[in-house]
């Protein structure tokens, strides 16, 4: 191997300059190459005595060897600084590359030989294990060579009295050897000082000693037990306050707060504005003194850091010293409320009705800003408030269908006849809410100058449409009641033949994977599903002989998946069709079936009755009634088997799978044996095309009725649960019905896979042998868990909605309607419903006169409902201009549209059932 040569300057060095080169492979180990400055002929010397000529070099001189180690001899004792600091840099710089390739031994070797001329034995080898575990002649020999190294060192460092200096190390290391026996005395003392420390502080304070001195790994090898935390806390203790400093830990005073100020923060966050009281339910309140105190359930409104910084406000303001907030936090965490929380799907005339009351409590306050009594504010906040707790949680307990208070008679508020009883009492609460409306009009009418003609306008319409919603939610409280004990009677008097079936569209299953990226994330398309869910009257059981009350049923369910599929009455029927087969196959011993469901579109339709009473006897069950719920209600036992499959398809995507289609999802709600006592089936459609009825039925507007019973006579419909039946002739029923087939062979549907047999839960430990109801209206108590189980699937509570009045809107209220949307689909920034709403109030003409009277405005569910209509309009004129579109004509030139029928008999249904409510009204005043 070569490489150029790098020369210093000559001034600066003396003439022989040395440079190491690499040996060839003809050389030594020891080999080291030298240059001759003034004549560049390179020369090789080794340490065992070759010269140039064992060299593949072509670098060395005959007779120039001994020049050159006299030379670098007589230039070691002239100039020792210049040889060991300057020159010996200089080489290493300038051949970093050779030390490289060299082993530790041979740079020690290379040392030693230019230290002592050649005079230091060469060392053989080097210690790769403990001193302590090598031989005894291994030990000499290696003493023997670092006492020869030592030697030469001490006299390179000072000539000629290398000895002496050599003797004063010695000495040197002796004392300090002394020292560290002496250091390590003292450090056992800390330790054992340390180990008898009790308390963390004292523990910290000793070994803040030693915790300088040594190491964390040290310090962890000689206390046992210690801690990295300790010797960081034990360092910081030492920096801050100096080693083993004992610190006087300071004083903490309590200061007692004087009970007035503590009862002034509690009034301050008790006030209504920020609690409200729940109808039902209480919380226990613990004292410091150990007593226990029953207080009512209450609700707080805003959150505690918000409410410390209002009350904290309010006492600046006032000129008030507050408690510090560590106080303030510590006295709300001991008075007990809830956290006030947002809420979805709620029911809407629930909702509605509430926020109705809270509006009239607004107009309330506002009218008491502008001077009316405050003892009369007082009064109507209070009979608000009332009658609020008494509409959530009393009104519906106290109605009967045969009750001696006209306001709770189910049958009078109903029936357009009347019923046959006599009501000899009222009840105060109810008679209030038809006070409150009569006192806030009457006081619209007295004289307030401070309120303008915009304002009461705004307050009178407030009035009017506030009561209007809150006798709605009255209203649709007693049909909630009345179409629930329908199921309560049918379950009481079920047969063991007979099965009663509650079914129900779930919510769109949004298809999943295991790793979804954001593209796959967005844009995606549900899966639908039918859930089906069977109660079945078991035999009972010897044990629970002599529980009357013991009501025992096996309940089924039965899901169909349906992709790519309108939610029609045409599918459902089928999937009817499914269900009873499959439960035939179950309980061969079945032969009735009763079917409960909400009055959605597929459901409530003319179609789907006609095919169940026309197939009532060819299908695998009888069909023996269809009774209709309200929206939202009748299906909870549905929404409980649908929330336990969706958490089963969750852990199998949980597992590294894909549910992306019907396929997949079936795959999911079978895997692991399935789901107990669910059957899944996936509905395969070829066709869209369904069958229609044959013309339609005069005078009968099946939006007006909620119950029917299918005979051989006709079908009877009852525009309530067992009020004022009307018989549909068999003739009528049997003539719309003629195109009607029992089954499609455009659709089928999968067998479903038998669910593995798994045992039930484990009964739990009975306390005072009680199990009460859940539901805080209910005030059932059972004696066995299976029973309470049973109670909460079947359900005898309910909420259901009410169908809102159709209103005709002005011609100018549309024509501005009409323009928002035009400007929204024409810029794409479409206008909200909630903003509209609100906007319509404060339009203005010219003049500055309002363009919309209070009789016109509009909520923010109509202007959707508005808009929705024009976007169906759009849609349709689009369509119409396909001319693949195929335009189907009805006999007699009469138009079969099944949704503008069932639209058109919804508005007539509204209509009635808001006369029937003015009636009541007027006979329960």
């Amino acid at each position: 191997m070569t490489r150029e040569n790098v020369l210093p300057e000559r001034d600066t060095i003396s003439n022989l300059q040395l440079y190491e080169r690499a040996c060839g492979q003809n050389c030594c180990e020891h080999g080291v190459c030298h240059q001759n400055y003034q004549t560049n002929e390179p020369i090789c010397t080794c340490s065992r005595g070759y010269t140039g000529q064992n060299c593949n070099t072509e670098f060395a001189a005959d007779g120039k060897l001994e020049d050159i180690m006299m030379d670098t001899a007589m230039s070691m004792d002239s100039e020792p600084d210049l040889f060991s600091s300057q020159t010996i840099s200089q080489a290493t710089a300038t051949s970093s590359w050779s030390r490289d390739e060299r082993s530790q031994k041979e740079i020690f070797n290379w040392a030693m030989e230019v230290m002592s001329n050649g005079q230091y034995p060469t060392l053989k080898s080097q210690a790769s294990i403990k001193f302590e575990e090598l031989q005894y002649s291994t030990k000499m020999y290696y003493i023997r060579q670092a006492r020869s190294a030592f030697e030469i060192v001490c006299e390179n460092i000072a000539p000629s009295q290398g000895l002496e200096l050599m003797t004063q190390v010695c000495h040197s290391m002796k004392l300090k050897t002394s020292e560290s026996k002496q250091k390590d005395a003292l450090t056992e003392t800390i330790i054992s000082a340390y180990n008898k420390a009790e308390d963390h502080t004292t523990k910290v304070q000793v070994l803040s000693l030693i915790v300088e001195k040594y190491s964390k790994s040290e310090l962890l090898s000689f206390i046992q037990g210690l801690t990295i935390y300790k010797i960081d806390a034990a360092r910081k203790y030492a920096a801050t306050h100096g080693p083993g400093q004992y610190v006087t830990p300071p004083k903490i005073t309590r200061i007692r707060l004087p009970k007035q100020k503590i009862h002034h923060f509690i009034e301050f966050i008790s006030s209504p504005c920020y609690l409200q009281v729940v109808g039902f339910g209480s919380r226990h309140l613990k004292l410091s003194s150990g007593l226990v105190v029953k207080v009512p359930k209450v609700i707080r409104t805003m959150i505690a850091s918000r409410l410390i910084n209002a009350y904290t406000n309010y006492c600046k303001e006032n000129s008030i010293i507050p408690p510090c907030r560590a106080t303030q936090f510590k006295i709300i965490k001991a008075c007990a409320a809830s956290q006030l929380k947002s809420l979805h799907g709620l029911d809407n005339y629930i909702s509605d009705g509430m926020d109705s009351i809270d509006t009239l409590k607004k107009v309330v306050s506002n009218l008491g800003t502008n001077g009316m009594i405050t003892s009369k504010v007082d009064d109507l906040n209070e009979s608000l408030d009332t009658l609020k707790l008494h509409l959530k949680n009393e009104f519906q307990n106290h109605l009967s269908s045969e009750s001696d208070c006209n306001e709770h008679c189910i049958h009078l508020a109903l029936s357009e006849k009347g019923c046959e009883h006599v009501h000899t009492t009222t009840c105060q609460p109810c008679s209030r809410m038809y006070q409150i409306k009569d006192e806030l009009q009457n006081l619209m009418t007295s004289n307030f100058p401070d309120i303008n003609s915009k304002e009461k306008e705004e307050f009178e319409h407030d009035i009017s449409v506030s009561t209007e919603k809150i006798w709605a939610w009255r209203d649709h409280l007693i049909r909630t009641v009345n179409q629930d004990s329908c199921k309560k009677d049918l379950l009481q008097n079920l047969q063991s033949h007979e099965v009663l079936i509650i079914a129900d569209w779930a919510m769109n299953y949004i298809p999943q994977t295991f790793r979804e990226t954001q593209s796959e994330w967005f844009g995606k398309q549900g899966i639908s599903w039918h859930m089906i869910c069977a109660l079945v009257r078991k035999p009972q059981s010897e044990n629970d002989s002599n529980d009357e009350d013991d009501k025992n049923y096996d309940i089924y369910s039965m899901v169909h998946i349906v992709e790519e599929q309108k939610q029609g009455w045409h599918i459902v029927s089928q999937i009817f069709s499914s269900a009873f087969k499959m439960l035939k196959s179950i309980h061969p011993h079945l032969r009735d079936v009763y079917i409960r469901s909400d009055n959605a579109g597929c459901y409530h339709a003319l179609p789907l009755l006609s095919y169940l009473w026309k197939f009532r006897n060819d299908l695998s069950l009888n069909v023996k009634q269809y009774n209709f719920s309200e929206a939202q209600s009748g299906k909870d036992l549905c929404d409980s088997r649908t929330g336990t499959c969706r958490l089963h398809m969750l852990n199998f995507i949980n597992e590294g799978n894909d549910i992306t289609n019907g396929m997949e999802m079936k795959q999911a709600l079978e895997s692991h044996g399935g789901i107990r006592n669910t059957y899944i089936s996936v509905v395969t459609v070829a066709s869209e095309t369904q069958p229609v009825l044959y013309g339609q039925i005069k005078n009968l507007q099946i939006s007006k009725f909620n119950n029917f019973s299918f005979e051989d006579e006709g079908m009877i419909a009852y525009k309530a649960y067992g009020i004022e039946g009307e018989l549909v002739k068999a003739t009528d029923m049997t003539r719309i019905s003629n195109k009607l087939m029992i089954f499609d062979t455009n659709l089928t549907i999968g067998d479903p896979k038998q669910p593995e047999e798994k045992p039930a839960s484990k009964k739990a430990i009975k306390q005072n042998s009680t199990f009460p109801c859940f539901e805080p209206d209910c005030l059932l108590v059972f004696k066995k868990e299976d029973q309470l189980i049973t109670h909460i699937s079947i359900g005898s509570w309910l909420c259901i909605e009410k169908e809102e009045k159709a209103v005709r809107f002005s011609p100018k209220v549309k024509e501005y309607l009409i323009v928002l949307f035009n400007v929204g689909e024409e810029s794409g920034k479409k206008p909200s419903p909630y903003t509209v709403s609100k906007q319509m109030r404060n339009e203005t003409d010219l003049q500055g006169d309002r363009i919309f009277s209070p009789s016109e405005w509009l909520s923010h569910q109509q202007i959707r409902s508005f808009f929705g209509n024009l976007c169906m309009k759009k849609q349709t004129v689009d369509k119409s201009k396909d001319k693949s579109v195929k335009l189907v004509k009805i006999e007699d030139n009469q138009e079969d549209d099944e949704d503008l029928q069932n639209v058109l008999s919804s508005l007539e249904a509204n209509e009635h059932n808001t006369i029937l409510s003015e009636i009541v009204s007027v006979l329960t005043v």
